[in-house]
């Protein structure tokens, strides 16, 4: 079997599974059937028209970069480090400042902020947490933090989830995430157990980002 085969045969297994489960509760009002029982919505009140100035900011970068190349992973201090940045430029000099300097994107401050914040919650749905360098050092005295480096270098420690207490010697935090991959790419069904589970994307979509059938969104 082919892997469009695959994909193809475990997307429709997928969604008939799903269908199964769905199809108790009609959540439509109108007169119509519709099965959204714990599906994402609210999407056509959202105020998403302000995406079109963000849309300069991936427009530039993808110039700048490649289009696809956050899909490859940045750090979460990168992107909150990024985010102050342009949030300490709008303190500074408004909120209608543009990025114009040289190398800059040329879009609104506020737009690059939210495209940093986008990045960092897709990550985040994604179950990223090899790429949480943050939170890992939350609740480490000076000491503890010596120990790591010593130990293990520029490394950050695990990613943790919630606000962990002052942490004790040789005591796991059940918090922390497992040894992860890095070599893993985007999506990749190895973050799926503590990511926030989405609907599988079309085989189309899954086979030109050269996804597997397992992966799951």
């Amino acid at each position: 079997m082919s892997i469009h085969d695959e994909v193809v045969a475990e997307y429709v297994k997928n969604k008939e599974a799903k269908a199964a489960e769905d199809r108790s509760v009609n959540t439509d009002k109108s007169g119509g059937t519709r099965y959204s029982t714990g599906k994402p919505g609210g999407f056509w009140c959202a105020p998403l028209y302000g995406l079109r100035l963000v849309s300069q900011v991936w427009t530039a970068g993808g110039d700048k970069y490649a289009p696809l190349d956050w899909q490859e992973g940045q750090s979460f201090a990168s992107l909150f480090d990024c985010m102050g940045r342009h949030w300490l430029e709008i303190v500074h000099r408004g909120v209608w400042a543009r990025d114009d300097g040289e190398g800059g994107t040329g879009a609104l401050h506020l737009a690059n902020l939210v495209w940093n914040a986008l990045c960092l919650l897709t990550f985040m749905a994604l179950g990223r947490d090899d790429l949480d360098d943050m939170s890992g050092w939350r609740g480490m005295t000076a000491v503890q933090a010596a120990s790591w480096r010593a130990e293990h270098g520029d490394a950050a420690p695990p990613a943790v989830r919630g606000t962990p207490t002052p942490r004790e010697e040789k005591k796991s935090d059940p918090g922390a995430s497992s040894s992860l991959d890095p070599s893993i790419k985007f999506g990749s069904a190895a973050y799926s157990p503590r990511a926030i589970i989405l609907d599988p994307p079309p085989p189309e979509v899954a086979l030109g980002m050269g996804l597997p059938p397992t992966t799951l969104w």
